[in-house]
């Protein structure tokens, strides 16, 4: 059985559809010569209980949801039928390799090999993915090429091609939401630059070097939810002051977000130490004095509050400032 999938986004207008653990999100853009008008947003909240270790094990009530928020959208109007989706990244397997130049079939092999040799899953039990993300010499000065390639358990991705399919929606790529951030942060103008990109999600952080491409990737279970908790926990307060005392650091009180920093300062700590570590694996793998990384890009749902994009520039010392997708 041919486990082959499309795990990586190829240009074409669609709608995107993003399945977070605490909230959907659906965006559809459209291009017109250099610019990129917005058609029409919205989001909802993610049924409870129905996503469990990455499997959306309720596809009904959620491809409800998506039905009715693609025709409810916040903004706009909403009208492609063809959607492109991101994965739990922290099921993700992702790997790039340097090959010689080869036919797709030997690349095909090749990248199969590698599934089989680095994925701690039976490779019956995985879609895979690959594609060539550059061409180059080798010392020697041969050709050779480098390949991402991309795997993820099969019970996972089946998961969301049902909720696709019940809400009557054709699927054009489901791939890694770090590889939708780096094409929405990383303008064509900056594309030879290095850039940290960081996604706090409802559940994790996901983080990436973008280097020409994806070269590192990690993810650690820090999320939006944990700094909640955090601040719940130090300050005593039920779920509607925690919720309030955000909103008010959103709106600018300064008092408000220094009560959130000091309170989620050790879950700033546990983010900058894997970032930190995905530094240090990335300067071994380019050599000394290679690889600068330029500027930290950040995004997700509390990136936005005043303070916490500083805070964790000041720690890894590097420039960090929130991801515009506009710019």
């Amino acid at each position: 059985m041919n486990s082959k999938i499309d795990l990586i986004y190829k240009k074409k207008n669609v709608v995107g559809i993003d399945i977070g653990s605490t909230s959907i999100k659906a965006v559809q853009l459209k291009k017109r010569g250099r610019l990129v008008k917005l058609i029409g947003y919205g989001s909802c909240p993610t049924p409870a209980e129905a996503i469990k270790d990455g499997v959306i094990t309720d596809p009904k009530i959620v491809a409800e949801s998506i039905t009715k928020l693609l025709s409810q959208p916040k903004m706009g109007h909403i009208t492609a039928k063809r959607i492109a989706s991101s994965l739990p990244e922290t099921k993700i397997f992702t790997r790039i390799i340097k090959l010689p130049e080869m036919t797709n079939k030997e690349l095909e092999e090749a990248a199969l090999w590698e599934v089989d040799q680095y994925v701690p899953t039976p490779t019956e039990e995985l879609y895979y993915d690959w594609q060539i993300v550059a061409h180059g010499k080798d010392t020697k000065g041969n050709l050779e090429q480098e390949v991402i390639i991309v795997a993820v358990p099969k019970k996972i991705v089946d998961s969301y091609l049902e909720v696709f399919k019940i809400a009557g929606l054709e699927i054009f790529s489901l791939e890694m939401s770090l590889s939708a951030i780096s094409r929405a942060m990383v303008s064509n103008k900056k594309q030879n630059e290095i850039f940290l990109l960081a996604d706090i999600g409802g559940e994790a952080t996901n983080i990436a070097i973008y280097d020409q491409n994806l070269r590192v990737t990690g993810s650690i279970p820090v999320g939006n939810g944990a700094l909640y908790q955090s601040l719940s926990v130090k300050e005593g307060l039920d779920t509607k002051k925690t919720s309030d005392l955000i909103s008010s650091c959103e709106t600018g009180n300064k008092d408000a977000c220094k009560t959130f920093l000091n309170a989620v300062s050790g879950n700033i700590d546990t983010i900058v130490d894997e970032i930190k570590k995905l530094i240090k694996y990335y300067s071994e793998l380019k050599g000394k004095g290679d690889g600068k990384i330029e500027k930290a890009l950040i995004c997700g749902g509390l990136a936005s509050l005043p303070g916490l994009v500083e805070e964790l520039g000041k720690r890894i010392d590097i420039k960090a400032e929130i991801g515009n997708p506009w710019t």
